[in-house]
């Protein structure tokens, strides 16, 4: 099945609200230490060359408040971002009980469980998060793809 979209966790959604700002806020990010600018780079260019980019609230949440945490002058710039970025967002809805049912709950909490929910084959996950992605392919071994970030020096 082709890839319609992709659904990014709230790390990697947060790195391309930030990078999508201004790139150099990424070194300044205290929650995205372990990516550069280079990482960023290769963020966007996937997501360009998908149909679209998918998000389900729990993420959201997540990204708001990883964002929110910030400080000022960025933190305000950043949550605007955030607000255009989910406006050109396609929203999955699932009841969270789907995620709070599932096995993974207890391990990995709602957020992560619910991402699993929803990654399908034709809109995978696209995680740096090692037991989430492992977890995500125990389920489907099409719905989840690993991003490596490279945690160069921010530069680039």
């Amino acid at each position: 099945m082709p890839i319609r979209g992709i659904l990014l966790d709230a790390s990697l959604l947060v790195l391309l609200v930030v990078g999508t700002l201004d790139v150099s806020l990424i070194s300044k990010h205290r929650r995205l230490r372990d990516y550069s600018v280079g990482d960023f780079r290769y963020l966007i260019e996937y997501i360009e060359h998908t149909a679209s980019l998918h998000v389900i609230p729990h993420v959201l949440a997540e990204a708001s408040n990883l964002i929110g945490a910030h400080g000022e002058p960025e933190r305000e710039l950043m949550m605007e971002q955030l607000g255009l970025v989910v406006q050109a967002s396609i929203e999955i809805q699932i009841p969270s009980a789907n995620g709070a049912k599932r096995s993974e709950f207890p391990r990995l909490g709602l957020t992560d469980s619910m991402l699993i929910e929803a990654a399908t084959s034709s809109i995978p996950l696209f995680t740096a998060d090692g037991p989430l992605f492992e977890a995500a392919l125990r389920n489907d071994p099409d719905c989840a793809m690993l991003f490596n970030p490279t945690g160069s020096t921010n530069s680039g």
